[in-house]
């Protein structure tokens, strides 16, 4: 994180960036708890497992596209 931001401004850069993947924490559980307890836990697993999957995918792509840049 303070390879991008002021040294004067590396806390508030720090706490920003825990607040945003803390939401982003909750809106996922609550997401993955409304799935499982309205169709059961293998909706609230599956959905859990297509995001981890597209996420691999997108982490993929990125690291494919930095790796020719650097040839």
């Amino acid at each position: 994180m303070r390879d991008f931001t002021d040294e004067s401004t590396a806390g508030t850069a720090f706490g920003v960036l825990g607040e945003v993947n803390g939401i982003g924490d909750l809106v996922s559980s609550l997401m993955v708890g409304l799935l499982w307890t309205s169709f059961g836990a293998q909706w609230g697993v599956r959905v859990r497992r297509c995001g981890g999957v597209g996420g691999r995918l997108v982490d993929g792509q990125r690291t494919a596209e930095k790796r020719q840049e650097q040839s």
